[in-house]
């Protein structure tokens, strides 16, 4: 898995071909929250990266099954569907 980011105002190149830590191949859209960018992968990670100029992974979480959809943010919980599971991750707070 490779990553590039594209500044979408300008179209400056921040970063090239950037290696992802963790996970499988990626079929899924990434998605943005709250400064974070989550991408799920189809051996079952969620990868959780700095939204900025340098690609910075937070985290690595893994399920045990695959993932091949986008998560989806509302609020502040976060819904992943697994191969044959709907999960909802919120903080105790929510």
């Amino acid at each position: 898995r490779i990553l590039t980011c594209v500044d979408a105002s300008t179209g400056k190149v921040l970063y090239s071909q950037e290696r992802l830590d963790g996970g499988g191949g990626v079929y899924a859209s990434p998605v943005a929250a709250d400064g974070r960018i989550y991408i799920s992968t189809q051996d079952g990670s969620v990868l959780t990266l700095k939204d900025g100029n340098t690609l910075e992974t937070i985290a690595v979480n893994s399920l045990d099954e695959p993932i091949n959809a986008s998560p989806a943010i509302v609020g502040s919980e976060m819904f992943i569907r697994s191969k044959s599971h709907l999960y909802c991750i919120a903080s105790k707070d929510s």
